[in-house]
Parts: C-alpha cells; sequence; structure tokens
C-alpha cells in the first residue's frame, strides 16, 4: 500500500508486510469502535452488550453500522489520523 512505501517497509517480505497491515487495521478497527460506542447512549450500550454475546461478526457489523450512522465517516477519520501518526510519529491526543 501507500503507507507501506511512505514508510520505507518495501523490503519486508510479503508476511511482514501482511502482518504489518494486520496490525494497522486492528489498530484503526478498535479506535474505530471506541468512537462509536462513545456515541451511543446507555439503552443502545446494552443493546450492543447483547449483540456481542451472540458472537456473531455479522450481526455485530449490520447493529454497530445501523446504531451509528456516522461509522464510515468514523473509519475515514481514524483511518487518516493513523495514517498521519506513522507517518509523522507524533500519535492523537486521544490515543
Amino acid at each position: 500500500t501507500d503507507l507501506i512505501v511512505a514508510l520505507n517497509l518495501e523490503r519486508l517480505s510479503d508476511e511482514e508486510k501482511a502482518g504489518f497491515l494486520a496490525k494497522m487495521a486492528e489498530t484503526v478497527q478498535k479506535a474505530v469502535i471506541a468512537r462509536a460506542i462513545a456515541t451511543m447512549d446507555e439503552a443502545k450500550r446494552k443493546e450492543l452488550d447483547e449483540v456481542m454475546a451472540k458472537n456473531d461478526p455479522e450481526a455485530l457489523a449490520t447493529f454497530i453500522t445501523d446504531a451509528v450512522p456516522t461509522f464510515d465517516d468514523l473509519t475515514r477519520q481514524e483511518t487518516l489520523t493513523f495514517k498521519r501518526a506513522m507517518l509523522t510519529g507524533k500519535m492523537p491526543a486521544s490515543a
């Protein structure tokens, strides 16, 4: 990806690149979920707990995107924040 090139990580093996990208995705996903949960009221959080208890990733994804209309925007914002942090070495204040 462009981030691998920007960070000069092209020399890594394909396996190492995949690991880096997986870690990046996990980090962004955690930040997005935290922000999404912060937008929910108590009733929605309880409903989220019930959905999570079912251990059904598809149901969880559907719930989150329905409960948080700005979910796609949050995802874009957190992805950009992560990329900027990686490129500048500066973590955001909320991290």
